[in-house]
């Protein structure tokens, strides 16, 4: 059911931002074309991680995978953020360090006991710090210096 929602909102997102004209596309229609083309590409590799991932046999190969299909959504969860405008990408960064660092450390603490949920939750909050910081260098654009 949430990979049907999933779905049918970046179809949404990916529509609305190719519709819009060519001659004034602005930077948020292009952020929201992004939007949908990650979030289906999350559609693509979570329904790839049910279908065929599980027969791989390296255990470093699908935890790897797990890493990248979630770090993938958060990507669109931050573009998601952005476009929307729920937060800016500056406090979206804060947010997305500090879950970073208190996830890393309640690892840590707990001496490693569960891989899973530590690579879901590395994943997604490194992909809402990665693009908060590129959403932040295109905000500003840099001045030309004479």
């Amino acid at each position: 059911m949430l990979l049907l929602v999933i779905t049918f909102g970046s179809l949404f997102f990916l529509i609305s931002g190719l519709r819009g004209r060519k001659t004034s596309r602005n930077r948020t229609s292009t952020l929201e074309a992004l939007t949908g083309l990650v979030g289906l590409l999350y559609v693509g590799l979570d329904l790839y991680w049910h279908g065929d991932v599980t027969f791989w046999k390296s255990r470093a190969v699908v935890i790897a995978y797990y890493v990248a299909w979630h770090f993938v959504g958060g990507v669109a969860v931050a573009m998601l953020v952005c476009v929307i405008r729920l937060l800016k990408p500056k406090a979206l960064l804060i947010a997305s360090t500090a879950l970073l660092i208190v996830t890393n450390i309640l690892w840590i603490t707990r001496r490693g006991s569960a891989i899973p949920p530590f690579c879901l939750a590395n994943g997604l909050f490194s992909g809402l710090l990665i693009t908060s910081l590129i959403l932040i260098c295109f905000e500003h654009p840099r001045r030309q210096e004479l």
